[in-house]
């Protein structure tokens, strides 16, 4: 069987009329099979993608694309009442952890009793202080231990990111230590203990289960009585350094006010 016959470029080019010197004249000035465009060169392309929005510029994780098409800061009027806005913390300042509220004060948080409410973090942190206040001395040797814990993931304290000692046997005064936090957002235990005033305790400035700015607390599997409060957690026994995983119980007595220096 005879194989079919397939021209040359040369043969099809002559049967079309087309010399050496005529077909190179004839694709002189044709674009390359791969080649670039102007935009002016295609028809209503420029017109067309003025029309459009520019590119942009981007802004922090702290701000929102308003309508007027800026970065804002967002604040109580732009998302309307029944919302909870998170801080927005500066470097530099002090916070407090649980509670900012500050009208209230006890000598009766027990000696060598642990005493935390949770700690809302909303944005990420480094804390390099942290601070309590006495509002009237203990007895001779009297401390109070400040602590931080993180959630152990079910609610409770666990592991002990910050743990330090101020004297509470001297006049009333506010008091900080030096920490090195640094907390991503997320919920952390913050309070303390008083120890070493098995005779005088000293008066401590609380924040009471009413101040509690705070996640779901449980109150257990059995209907609350009437009036409950729960602050967070408490235990007693503490003579010395924190430990992780306190064995806890649920609160819903008074624990001291402990604040916070942003780094």
């Amino acid at each position: 069987m005879t194989s079919p016959f397939v021209p040359s470029f040369a043969e099809i080019a002559a049967a079309l009329g087309y010399t050496g010197s005529n077909l190179d004249t004839s694709l002189s000035g044709k674009a390359a099979a791969s080649h670039t465009h102007a935009q002016a060169d295609v028809t209503g392309l420029t017109s067309a993608l003025s029309g459009k929005e520019p590119t942009i510029t981007a802004g922090t994780s702290a701000q929102w694309w308003r309508g007027d098409k800026t970065w804002a800061l967002l604040s109580a009027a732009d998302i309307g009442p029944g919302y909870w806005l998170p801080n927005r913390y500066t470097s530099g300042n002090y916070y407090c952890c649980a509670s900012s509220a500050s009208s209230s004060t006890s000598n009766a948080l027990g000696n060598q009793t642990l005493r935390v409410a949770p700690w809302i973090v909303t944005q990420a942190i480094s804390v390099s202080k942290l601070w309590v206040e006495h509002t009237a001395a203990g007895e001779s040797g009297s401390v109070f231990r400040i602590g931080v814990f993180a959630d152990d993931g079910t609610g409770k304290p666990g592991n002990v990111l910050a743990d330090g000692t101020v004297s509470t046997a001297g006049s009333a005064a506010v008091q900080e230590i030096s920490v090195s936090l640094t907390l991503t957002p997320g919920v952390y235990w913050s309070g303390g203990v008083v120890q070493g005033a098995s005779t005088t305790q000293p008066t401590m400035r609380i924040i009471a289960p009413t101040q509690v700015e705070q996640p779901a607390l449980s109150f257990g599997t059995t209907l609350p009585a009437a009036g409950s409060a729960r602050t967070g957690w408490s235990v007693g026994s503490i003579s010395g350094a924190l430990s992780n995983g306190p064995a806890v119980a649920l609160s819903g007595g008074n624990v001291a006010r402990i604040g916070f220096k942003v780094a």
